[in-house]
């Protein structure tokens, strides 16, 4: 019995998952890989662009997609896996055109101000207009930044943290009254074989997580401030 897991192209998603030397590597393919050992399921690996694997998913020909959060629309066709980890969305901005910084009360202040996001990102909790969700990375919405077509960038404060793709000058506010998004696998719903999958996975999880496997394996990239950072 196999599990069909879809890898995005050219990922850079923290140390949760990124490319290095070609591989994919990260936290979680490491999860999926010692879940494998134990699991009377072989995990198979397939690279696809993220939009094409969600549409493989609902024609049965992958059966989940890791680093995924959940979203109304998304929540309409997919289940996911219980709670892998959390990540928190952030605001960047350039301290050379705002150096006294910013701390908002509520959402509402935001509306003043031209905020733009990442093409794929989730912002369906986010409760302010975003004016600019069309970049295609993170670099090109710091230049955006950098020239004044837009104040902040949405970004994710744990992959940043890690990947460092913002320029030195830049900096973060926290988004007023917005929790974290939790991380999950993701399984199409009318995928039959859903029931075993989420519980063999979820099962997994829990057994790495209640054990300290976790941990251990997760210390290996947070001692790192950058995947090039290893061999």
């Amino acid at each position: 019995m196999t599990i069909r897991v879809a890898l995005e192209e050219n990922v850079e998603w923290g140390y949760y998952q990124f490319i290095l030397d070609g591989q994919h590597r990260g936290l979680e393919i490491d999860l999926l890989k010692h879940i494998d050992t134990q699991s009377p399921y072989t995990i198979q690996f397939t690279e696809k662009p993220w939009k094409r694997a969600m549409k493989s998913a609902l024609n049965g020909n992958i059966d989940i997609l890791i680093s995924a959060t959940s979203s109304p629309k998304r929540d309409h066709y997919y289940d996911y896996t219980d709670k892998i980890y959390e990540i928190n969305q952030v605001l960047y901005y350039d301290t050379r055109r705002y150096p006294d910084g910013f701390s908002f009360m509520n959402q509402d202040q935001l509306g003043a101000y031209k905020i733009g996001s990442i093409l794929g990102y989730n912002i369906d909790a986010i409760r302010f207009p975003i004016s600019h969700s069309g970049f295609r990375s993170l670099s090109d919405m710091a230049q955006a930044i950098e020239k004044g077509h837009i104040d902040f960038g949405v970004g994710y404060l744990e992959l940043e943290n890690y990947n460092k793709h913002m320029p030195k000058p830049f900096s973060h506010v926290a988004i007023p009254n917005h929790p974290p998004l939790h991380c999950h696998w993701l399984i199409a719903k009318d995928n039959p074989r859903k029931a075993d999958i989420l519980s063999e996975l979820n099962l997994g999880l829990k057994k790495l997580k209640t054990s300290g496997q976790y941990a251990t394996l997760e210390a290996v990239y947070t001692g790192h401030t950058s995947p090039h950072d290893r061999d």
